[in-house]
């Protein structure tokens, strides 16, 4: 995501329109079966990757393919309920050496107490085995582009154990304890070491709800983790802790909420627990019917990461990822305003909504490409003297490193429109939404250099014209600005046949350093911007699909998605798939 949002309060008017695929996930972690009589569910989905439209941009010679296979079994024996299932995940990837493949076992396990009524307890767990192809970066941006530069080669071992218990009275009064214990292995491959991760998280919540109208909650999250990496030396030891509470208002037609929260947080030696405590509030009006008004305000932060803090590798070429002993902490705000419109034509459903978002940060992190000095804080160097730049002895890195800009902003708005009805015998279901965002930068601590006045005034006037030359001063690097989504689907009988229109602009700005590091990453000094010339006008990305329902058991799909093989990346230097090919089977009993 562009923007990193942080305590957010969202509107109770808010709705969720889901894929199969997404309500299949959200099955899986939060359903739990009622009936006696057992289920069990098969899903088969397989399928291949065509051939780049740019046929010498081709490296591979059979087609690429990619499996998953799941099985999910649930039943209930009175008092008892249980999940098992299973995953099975293959694929050759249509990148070199970006191969993935998985096996992962998950359980579910929950006992409702007979005698005292709002009293359960279970365990759930999953054990995943992982081998994987790291595709980092391609060679160049044309013929290698899918041929690694750089990657890695990764084998992990995940066991994840959770108790949990949870009591609540029939009276208002609810309390619930989850805990976790998750254990990442990650073995070497003989020129790195081995990796291991062990994580204990605690979550304690107490709930008190009156009349319905309101609703009191507190709780008590704590994890502690202790790790040996294989990217940087020693063990570290990292903890997080907070306590919180929020109350709920609710009568007819107003909704409000507020929130605080406390958080203390340490890596290694270095513990954060002098943050001031951070508020949240929000609130939602019913005007109408089937009218909306929401408002939302919170606060945030988030500390560096151990990686942003002392991963030291060699990237490609004379390019390095330096750490930063010295990165600060990122403190942020943020607000929404929002407007929720039903609606009913014939016998249409549906609703539009629009929002309003504005974040701003300070010391917002960031990663920049730039020359650096080859030395930690205790004078000691970071890489050998080969690595260095332009020269060896020279005491300078060219490379990527995360620094704090000094302020930073972001706002936009998002547009959505959902509806669904019937056009004769044929259904018709419509979601379409659209996101702009304003990626303003301040540079400095003198806030006239970058006045709210000129960043609303900009904000506007480049909703509408492409931001170029001085004017990709005032902006952050490689954000994307415009995003549009629109998805139409029509069913029939036992059919349906839909379509995915999507769209995302291309970033604006590229470093002019990004261009130096090409020369070493790409062996091409004007790759990105060739690249970016390409792209100028953005990426537009079609995707169809079509199923039939044989019976109360079985279902069949087919999905084709980049039907116009169309080459684009996220990010320059790893392209998204080409045009792929998946049949889907689904069968219950």
């Amino acid at each position: 995501s562009n923007v990193k949002q942080v305590e957010v309060v969202k509107g109770a008017a808010s709705v969720v329109y889901g894929s199969g695929a997404l309500n299949g996930v959200v099955n899986i972690i939060s359903q739990w079966p009622t009936e006696n009589e057992p289920k069990t569910e098969i899903d088969v989905n397989t399928g291949v990757y065509d051939r780049p439209l740019i046929k010498y941009q081709q490296w591979y010679q059979a087609p690429p393919f990619f499996t998953n296979i799941n099985v999910n079994h649930q039943r209930r024996m009175k008092n008892f309920q249980f999940i098992i299932a299973g995953n099975l995940t293959a694929e050759k990837s249509y990148l070199q050496f970006n191969d993935q493949y998985r096996m992962q076992t998950a359980f579910k396990l929950r006992y409702l107490h007979p005698k005292i009524e709002g009293l359960n307890f279970g365990l759930n767990g999953s054990f995943q085995y992982e081998r994987s192809e790291r595709f980092f970066i391609s060679k160049d941006l044309d013929s290698n582009i899918f041929i690694r530069g750089k990657g890695s080669d990764d084998r992990y071992l995940r066991t994840r154990i959770d108790p949990f218990i949870s009591y609540h009275n029939g009276k208002g009064h609810r309390v619930t304890c989850n805990m976790r214990y998750l254990n990442i292995f990650r073995k070497g491959n003989g020129t790195d070491p081995n990796a291991v991760d062990n994580q204990l998280i605690i979550y304690s919540q107490y709930q008190y709800t009156w009349k319905n109208m309101l609703v009191f909650t507190a709780g008590i999250p704590f994890d502690v983790a202790y790790s040996k990496s294989n990217l940087y030396s020693g063990l570290d030891f990292t903890f997080h802790a907070a306590a919180y509470t929020q109350l709920e208002f609710n009568y007819k037609f107003l909704s409000l909420q507020g929130g605080l929260r406390y958080e203390a947080s340490g890596v290694d030696s270095i513990v954060v627990k002098n943050l001031p405590p951070i508020f949240r509030a929000g609130l939602n009006i019913q005007a109408a019917k089937a009218t909306f008004f929401r408002a939302s305000w919170g606060q945030g932060y988030r500390i560096p990461t151990l990686g942003e803090k002392y991963i030291a590798q060699q990237f490609t070429g004379s390019i390095v990822i330096v750490p930063n002993e010295n990165l600060q902490q990122e403190v942020n705000w943020n607000m929404e305003l929002g407007f929720w419109q039903g609606f009913k034509i014939g016998n249409w459903k549906g609703y539009f909504d629009a929002a309003f978002f504005w974040q701003q940060s300070k010391n917002f992190i960031e990663y920049n490409v730039g020359t650096y000095a080859n030395k930690y804080n205790n004078g000691q160097k970071i890489f050998p003297d080969s690595l260095e730049f332009p020269f060896p002895g020279s005491g300078q890195l060219l490379g990527i490193k995360p620094l704090n800009v000094e302020n930073a902003r972001v706002a936009g708005y998002e547009l959505t429109v959902m509806g669904g009805g019937n056009i004769g015998p044929v259904g018709v279901k419509i979601l379409a939404g659209y996101t702009y965002t304003w990626p303003g930068a301040q540079l400095g601590p003198d806030s006239a250099k970058y006045s709210t006045g000129q960043f609303i005034k900009d904000m506007f006037y480049y909703n509408f014209h492409r931001v170029e030359g001085e004017a990709t001063s005032k902006i952050l690097n490689a954000m994307v600005r415009h995003l549009v989504r629109t998805d139409i689907e029509l069913s029939y009988w036992k059919c349906y046949v839909g379509t995915t229109f999507s769209y995302a602009s291309d970033p604006e700005k590229i470093p002019g350093l990004f261009n130096a590091a090409a020369i070493f990453i790409f062996h091409n000094a004007t790759a990105l911007t060739d690249y970016s010339q390409q792209h100028i006008k953005g990426d537009f990305i079609v995707d169809i699909r079509a199923g039939f329902k044989i019976n109360e058991h079985v279902r069949m799909g087919f999905i084709c998605k980049n039907l116009t093989d169309r080459l684009y990346s996220l990010r320059p230097g790893k392209p998204e798939p080409t045009r792929n090919f998946t049949l889907q089977f689904r069968y219950t009993f």
